[in-house]
């Protein structure tokens, strides 16, 4: 069964489905993460956008919370 134009299959669907919430969801939190300024928040909402796969990977793994990490190093005032 193909869908419409997107010419996507039953299978295609089960694999783009949940890459799609995944994307939505980390840049609903890098857009809401309130411990990040709004220059950090644009960096991060380009790097997801433009970097996929490896920008979500880098937000969950650094950039989620990169203020109180730096302020426990004693790196931020």
């Amino acid at each position: 069964m193909n869908l419409l134009f997107f010419n996507l299959g039953t299978q295609e669907l089960f694999i783009m489905l949940p890459l799609l919430v995944v994307f939505a969801y980390t840049l609903y939190q890098a857009s809401t993460n309130r411990t990040l300024s709004s220059n950090q928040r644009i960096l991060w909402i380009a790097i997801i956008l433009l970097t996929n796969l490896l920008g979500w990977i880098a937000y969950w793994a650094i950039g989620k919370n990169w203020n109180a990490r730096s302020r426990q190093r004693g790196n931020v005032a």
